[in-house]
């Protein structure tokens, strides 16, 4: 159900990083194998897609080669990405993303 539910999102967030679609799949993957492993840290169930966006926001970041510092941040219960945003650019991605995502 967590990945039904959420990975056309973090495609999005990934796809407005990245635009390379077997990078975007790798950071989807990984995004959501971090957040099952760590899924204790989020007290607030109704915040885990928050939580679950910023992961793959850090994971894309890094897998461009950008935000390495951000990376170092440990995500934890804090919902707010280190720049302050919260899903920046979501809506926008998913647009673009469009037909990339199958599934």
């Amino acid at each position: 159900m967590i990945i039904r539910t959420n990975s056309r999102t973090l495609f999005a967030i990934a796809y407005g990083i990245l635009q390379n679609r077997e990078e975007i799949e790798d950071v989807v993957q990984d995004s959501l194998v971090k957040a099952w492993k760590t899924r204790w840290r989020v007290r607030d169930p109704e915040k885990f897609p928050a939580w679950l966006g910023t992961i793959a926001r850090h994971r894309a970041r890094h897998a461009d080669g950008f935000g390495d510092d951000l990376w170092k941040e440990e995500v934890a219960g804090d919902l707010v990405a280190p720049d302050g945003h919260h899903g920046h650019g979501v809506d926008k991605a998913q647009r673009r993303a469009g037909d990339q995502h199958q599934g």
